[in-house]
């Protein structure tokens, strides 16, 4: 019987792999991601706060890369994995949505009290 030492477990990407609607659910993923960037190149802001949105689609875009490259990460330094920074960098993009909406928020307040 082999040392449960020398035998690796699958990281969460490789398990992903090997099921074959992996690749389709990788092109939803960035799919939408690309009809965010383009929507919001061809519309025009509504609402203030624009950067912040941008920053929460660019933290998702990074998480994206490092979920992909997390065993390289993990090797790199063997502190976190490339699947721990991903879900940093996701948190990270929702504050910068918590951000936006407060930025919004106020800009309506501010809108309602004018005398105009």
């Amino acid at each position: 019987m082999p040392d449960q030492a020398l035998v690796s477990k699958p990281t969460h990407s490789e398990l992903l792999r090997q099921v074959s609607i992996f690749g389709s659910a990788r092109r939803v993923q960035f799919g939408s991601l690309l009809a965010l960037v383009a929507f919001l190149t061809l519309r025009p802001a509504r609402y203030p706060g624009t950067e912040w949105l941008v920053t929460a689609l660019a933290a998702y875009a990074v998480s994206k890369v490092l979920e992909s490259e997390d065993q390289t990460i993990y090797h790199f330094g063997q502190i976190v994995s490339g699947h721990t920074l991903k879900h940093l960098l996701a948190a990270a993009g929702v504050g910068c949505l918590a951000l936006r909406a407060a930025k919004i928020a106020k800009a309506c307040k501010n809108a309602s009290s004018s005398p105009y």
